[in-house]
Order: C-alpha cells, then sequence, then structure tokens
C-alpha cells in the first residue's frame, strides 16, 4: 500500500503525515470501477436459458447523480423504435482498431455481440434473441456480451442498462426481448460527439507524428490526468463523455477515456474490470505495445485530485504480476500474462535500480525535480527498498537532493517505488 509523508528539517525531527495514496473510493463512484450494474428483478428469463449471475460488473441505477452545472446534455428517454425480428446480423469487416473482447469470443458469441453493437450504435428501442442464439453463447451470458460491445466500444457512451424478458413472434418463433435503456437522446448524443470529437482533436494535435508506442501511450496517461478531476457526483461518470465534456469522472469514466484516444491511435486497448486492495471495485486498462501487452491505470496516476498538479507513474505499462499486488480482474473473457517489462515507465527513464546507490539516487531525484517537480525510483529488490528508505529518510540523505526545508515522499511498498515530490 503507498504511504505519504512529509519530512521537515530543521534538527532531526520527522514529521510524518501518513495518508493511504489510492483515493477515498466508496464503490464506483468513489474510484473504483464504475461498472453498471443490471437490476436482477427486471429480468425474466425462460426456464431454459442460463441464469447465472454475471461475472462482469453492472451499473446499479443510482450511480447517475444530479447533473453537475457544468454538464450541458441531460438525460433523455429512450427513442421510441420498433422491434427488429430476429435479422441477421451485419458482417464484421475489418475493424480499426482491433476490439480486444471480440476476439476472444465464440463464433457464435461474436454473432449476439454484433447484434447488441448494432443496436446500441443505432439506438435502436430493442432487439430479439432467439432461443437457439441464447443457448449457443454459453458460458457467456446476454448480459456478458451487453458489457462487453461496452467495453470494447467506449464510444457507445449513451446506453447504461437493459432488460429482457421471453417473447414470441407471430410467426411462433419463441426467445427474448431485449430492451435497452438510453442517457440521452439521438440529438443530444449527436452534440456530444461533436464535443468529443472537438476535444480528441485538441489532444492528439499535441502529440508528434513520428512519437514511439512509450510517448503516445503515456501523452495520453498525463492528457487526462492533467484536464481531468476525481469527482463522484459527476454525470454520466461511467462513461467518456464525463471526462471529456465536464473534465469531471470516476475511475470507469478514466478508463474509458483512456481506452478511447488510444484506440484512436491504433492501439488494441481493452476496459478490465474488477477490484482493488481497499477500495473495493476498480477499473483499469489492458493496451498492446510494440507487441506485449501491459495493464495501465490511469485513475491510480492521479494521486492529487484536487489540483490535478502531478501524475505517479507506479502502474504505467505494468507486468501482470505488479498488478495482482493491489488488483484483482473480474471477467468472463481470456486475459494475457502481461510479462514484459520494457516499456515499464522505470525502466524506459532509466529509473529501477537493481541496488541501493546513495550517490546514483540522489542524482537521479535532483534531476527529475529540477524538471518537473516529481522524482520516482524503483528498487528490482526488497532489501535494496529498504537500504534506500533507511539512508533517505532516517538518516535525512533526501535534503542533499533540495534545498527546502521539508519535502513530501510516497512509498508504494507492493511495487518497491519511492516519490518525492517539492511542495
Amino acid at each position: 500500500m503507498k504511504k505519504a509523508f512529509i519530512i521537515i528539517l530543521p534538527v532531526m525531527l520527522l514529521a510524518f503525515v501518513f495518508a493511504v495514496f489510492f483515493f477515498p473510493f466508496a464503490g464506483f463512484n468513489s474510484g473504483p470501477p464504475t461498472v453498471p450494474t443490471n437490476p436482477p428483478d427486471v429480468q425474466t428469463t425462460p426456464p431454459d436459458v442460463q441464469t447465472t449471475p454475471p461475472d462482469v460488473p453492472t451499473n446499479p441505477p443510482d450511480v447517475r447523480t444530479a447533473p453537475p452545472t457544468v454538464q450541458t446534455i441531460p438525460p433523455a428517454a429512450q427513442p421510441a423504435a420498433p422491434l427488429s425480428s430476429y435479422p441477421s446480423p451485419p458482417a464484421q469487416g475489418e475493424t480499426e482498431p482491433v476490439r480486444y473482447i471480440f476476439g476472444r469470443l465464440s463464433p457464435a458469441q461474436q454473432t449476439v455481440y454484433e447484434r447488441f453493437r448494432a443496436a446500441l450504435q443505432g439506438m435502436d428501442s430493442g432487439i430479439l434473441i432467439s432461443r437457439a442464439e441464447a443457448r449457443a453463447i454459453a458460458p457467456f451470458e446476454l448480459i456478458d456480451l451487453y458489457y462487453a460491445v461496452l467495453c470494447d466500444y467506449p464510444e457507445i457512451f449513451w446506453s447504461d442498462n437493459y432488460i429482457y424478458t421471453g417473447a414470441v413472434t407471430r410467426a411462433g418463433e419463441s426467445g427474448l426481448s431485449v430492451t435497452f435503456t438510453y442517457t440521452m437522446s439521438a440529438a443530444e448524443r449527436d452534440a456530444a460527439e461533436q464535443k468529443i470529437a472537438a476535444y480528441t482533436t485538441a489532444c492528439l494535435n499535441g502529440l508528434s507524428a513520428d512519437a514511439s508506442d512509450f510517448d503516445k501511450i503515456l501523452y495520453v496517461y498525463e492528457y487526462i490526468i492533467r484536464n481531468t478531476a476525481y469527482d463522484a457526483s459527476a454525470q454520466y461518470n461511467q462513461d467518456i463523455v464525463s471526462v471529456f465534456l465536464s473534465g469531471r469522472s470516476v475511475c470507469m469514466g478514466y478508463t474509458k477515456a483512456t481506452q478511447y484516444l488510444l484506440q484512436r491511435l491504433g492501439f488494441t486497448c481493452a476496459t478490465i474490470s474488477g477490484a482493488a486492495a481497499g477500495i473495493g471495485l476498480h477499473a483499469w486498462n489492458l493496451v498492446e505495445a510494440e507487441g506485449d501487452y501491459y495493464y495501465l491505470d490511469t485513475t491510480w496516476g492521479d494521486p492529487d485530485l484536487a489540483r490535478n498538479s502531478y501524475a505517479s507513474y507506479d502502474y504505467f505499462l505494468v507486468t501482470g504480476q505488479d498488478l495482482a499486488a493491489t488488483h484483482h480482474a473480474n471477467v468472463v473473457f481470456s486475459l494475457p500474462e502481461c510479462t514484459a517489462t520494457r516499456l515499464n515507465y522505470f525502466q524506459v527513464m532509466n529509473r529501477q535500480f537493481d541496488r541501493y546507490d546513495r550517490i546514483v539516487t540522489i542524482r537521479a531525484m535532483r534531476e527529475d525535480l529540477a524538471a518537473a517537480g516529481l522524482a520516482a525510483v524503483r528498487f528490482s529488490s526488497t532489501a535494496e527498498y529498504e537500504r534506500a528508505i533507511d539512508d533517505l529518510f532516517d538518516n535525512q540523505s533526501i535534503f542533499q537532493v533540495t534545498n527546502n526545508s521539508s519535502i513530501s515522499y510516497f512509498l508504494t511498498d507492493e511495487l518497491r517505488i519511492i516519490t518525492v515530490l517539492e511542495r
């Protein structure tokens, strides 16, 4: 767990201010994933359709709170549209960007997924799923595929739930009638899309055309952190609208906004939901870069919630092993092992050390503090990490880094990272 401290001179007095670095999350609205929840009392499932509870987290009906004053797109009733009667799914064709979850599905699951995607993109009021289709998608359920579409397509931000009931057509076909709920009208969606397009252009125009994969991901990561405030009361905080239109969101908004921008840059990127140590539900990203998969947690990169004055890089392109110390995924699709380390922030920036050397560490910290007001170093072993803590803070060698009379620092014990800030 990350610990925050302030150390002050003169004399040998150390005044420690302990704080949990991870945010005071309360459910999805306070930081961990805010993936939607499908109320159990609205579903009527035919006896022969699987009813196992979904593994994908869902959005409770009370997560969308009163609209903030800066929000300009109020929710609206879903548009009226007739149910379609078992239309053939559209061809998948070439998909750019690659949709990660879709690629992990069976052909039968992909067929129903595509039915959901086409209906949601067209803002249809609902679709009919045959009993044969419902049986063929096992062990997935309809709710899994509905949220798979939303997690693959962050640009579909206008649907927050669905219900299904048994249905019979005039031709005598029995199946499931799926009805979607929408948070805005088609006109409001179009207005939001125009503003999102403007935000995206303004953001990505600042990126160098010859940037490496690492630089592109770092740019998006820092841009979202520096332009978004963590706010559990933000409207549409499960979607990209909250980040791009109001600059206020929670972890699901941060995650989907990161995914959306990285997909625009051609990366394969997925939204992963699950839980994080000490805070409960949470969401983060899986991203492929230079042929390897990494995990990325933009929300946990924004520790200075009120001021957006700096970013943390503890969970920037980390391995599955690093992530597992604090995060646990709860998804129904397969995930890669994520063992690559070459694009991890500390590796690329030459700030991971096999051993603690006071001169080398202090020189690195001094350079980074002068350049950005923040310095972070990581150690390969717990023994060297503890040696560094003893010397820098117990022996106060840290004051060779700065002329200030006080300095703040954070310790991420799970990843053996020391972060120092000048305040």
